[in-house]
């Protein structure tokens, strides 16, 4: 039982550091994206009424033009990214270039701009 009373510990302090630093870390992004000439996005549960519940994750597409000729520059911005959200893996970022959001923009209907 110390295992799963562990694991749900865990799980609060998750909870608990969204709830009180998601504007923050939603600030953090919108500047990263900035930086990088892009724009991010929240799609998916945390925007659909009723959806969002403890165990789901924040997605965030981030798109950014430099992408499309620096592959590479994909990971210094998700380093970036998930250093602005202290790690919490709540948030699962979808970083791409702009092939990759054109295709994600045709599947989304439901995205808010950071």
């Amino acid at each position: 039982m110390k295992g799963f009373e562990f694991l749900m510990e865990q799980k609060m302090k998750i909870l608990k550091d969204f709830e009180k630093n998601k504007d923050k870390y939603f600030r953090g992004i919108k500047k990263v994206a900035e930086k990088y000439k892009g724009k991010a996005f929240i799609f998916g549960s945390f925007l659909r009424k009723g959806d969002f519940m403890g165990g789901s994750d924040v997605d965030i597409l981030f798109f950014s033009p430099l992408l499309d000729k620096n592959r590479e520059l994909k990971w210094r911005i998700l380093r970036e990214l998930k250093e602005i959200v202290n790690e919490n893996p709540r948030f699962e970022f979808h970083v791409v270039n702009s092939k990759e959001f054109k295709i994600y923009t045709t599947f989304l209907k439901m995205r808010k701009e950071l």
